[in-house]
């Protein structure tokens, strides 16, 4: 049925850092990355970079 598809699909998605998987309509997977800090396809590319020299206030 549409469980084991389910799992299959979500079986193939691999998010890094923590993110969360989830299953678009069409099939594909995608991750979500909102609470890791993290961006891209899979969560592997670091969303903001700090650089404490350039902080001046």
């Amino acid at each position: 049925g549409p469980c084991s598809t389910t799992l299959s699909t979500k079986r193939g998605c691999s998010c890094e850092h923590h993110g969360e998987c989830r299953i678009n309509n069409d099939g594909t997977w995608s991750c979500d990355c909102s609470k890791t800090g993290y961006t891209g396809r899979r969560c592997e590319q670091l969303a903001y970079h700090l650089d404490l020299s350039e902080i001046q206030t």
